[in-house]
C-alpha cells in the first residue's frame, strides 16, 4: 500500500503549503500554482473543534485545499486536528510521530481514503539523525531527559510500518537545514515515502535550494511558508507566493 496527496503538483513533484485569511486570496493562489497548493488552518488558534470546522468549510466550499495543522507542531492539539479532519475531510493533516500512524489509521477506518496524514520529526543534531519524540508525553520526556536522536532510515522504517506516507521535518531554522533536507529525503526515497515537508524557516530566498536538496533523491515535496509569506496585515503576500512558485517550476524543471 501507499499513498499520494491527490492534488496537482508543479513539475509533478512540487506543491506548496500557504496560509489564507479568504477566499477570493485562495482563489488566486489556486489560480497562479495551478492548483498545486494547500492552505493550512492550526487547530490551535481556533476556541474549540466547532470554530476551527466552521473556519475551514467556509474556505471548503469554495476552494478543496485544506492542510489541517497543530500550531508550531503543538502536540497537545494532535487529537483536536484528527476531531477536525474527520468532520471536513481534508486533503491533508499534520500529526506528531506517534500519533500519525493511529490518526492514518483511524480516518481510513471512518471510510477516509483521502486525507494524507504526515508524521512530525525535528532534525537531529547532525544531518542523517531526526528526534521522532514529537508527541505529548515523548516531548515532555525529551525535555526532561534529553531528546533521543535515531536515524532517518530507521524513523522512515517506522512510518512505513504504520502506512504513513508523508515526512514533516521541522523547525530548519538551521545553519545545516539542507543537508538535513536530503538526508531524510533520501531515507524516506528510500523506504517508499513518496512526501516530505520541509517546515520553518523557509523563504523565498532560500527555497530553491531546500526544493532542489529534495528532488535530488527521488522524492515528491511540500514545503511549508506560513510566515515568510504574509503580509503586514496577516494576509498571504500573492506576489512573494507568486514568486514561489516561479521558483518550484524553475527548480522542478531542473530536477
Amino acid at each position: 500500500m501507499t499513498q499520494t496527496i491527490d492534488i496537482p503538483l508543479i513539475g509533478g513533484r512540487v506543491a506548496l503549503n500557504v496560509r489564507v485569511r479568504d477566499v477570493a486570496t485562495a482563489k488566486a493562489a489556486m489560480e497562479i500554482a495551478g492548483g498545486a497548493c494547500l492552505f493550512g488552518f492550526l487547530v490551535r488558534e481556533y476556541s474549540s473543534v466547532d470554530a476551527a470546522v466552521e473556519a475551514i468549510q467556509a474556505v471548503q466550499a469554495s476552494v478543496d485545499r485544506i492542510s489541517v495543522g497543530l500550531g508550531e507542531g503543538d502536540p497537545t492539539q494532535w487529537r483536536a486536528a484528527l476531531e477536525v479532519a474527520v468532520r471536513t475531510r481534508p486533503v491533508h493533516l499534520n500529526q506528531p510521530f506517534a500519533c500519525a500512524g493511529y490518526s492514518a489509521g483511524y480516518l481510513r477506518g471512518a471510510g477516509n481514503q483521502r486525507t494524507v496524514v504526515n508524521a512530525l520529526v525535528n532534525p537531529g543534531s547532525t544531518p542523517g539523525k531526526v528526534i521522532i519524540a514529537t508527541g505529548p508525553a515523548g516531548r515532555e520526556w525529551g525535555r526532561r531527559q534529553g531528546p533521543t536522536e535515531v536515524p532517518a532510515e530507521e524513523a522512515m522504517a517506522y512510518l512505513r510500518d504504520a502506512s504513513v506516507f508523508s515526512v514533516k521535518l521541522f523547525p530548519l531554522r538551521c545553519r545545516e537545514a539542507v543537508h538535513h533536507v536530503r538526508a531524510v529525503a533520501r531515507a524516506a526515497a528510500s523506504a517508499g515515502i513518496p512526501l516530505i515537508e520541509p517546515t520553518g524557516g523557509i523563504t523565498p530566498d532560500n527555497l530553491a535550494i531546500i526544493l532542489e536538496a529534495a528532488l535530488a533523491e527521488g522524492v515528491s515535496v511540500m514545503p511549508h511558508l506560513y510566515g515568510a509569506l504574509l503580509s503586514g496585515d496577516g494576509e498571504l503576500d500573492i506576489q512573494k507566493f507568486r514568486r514561489c512558485v516561479a521558483i518550484a517550476r524553475t527548480v522542478t524543471g531542473k530536477a
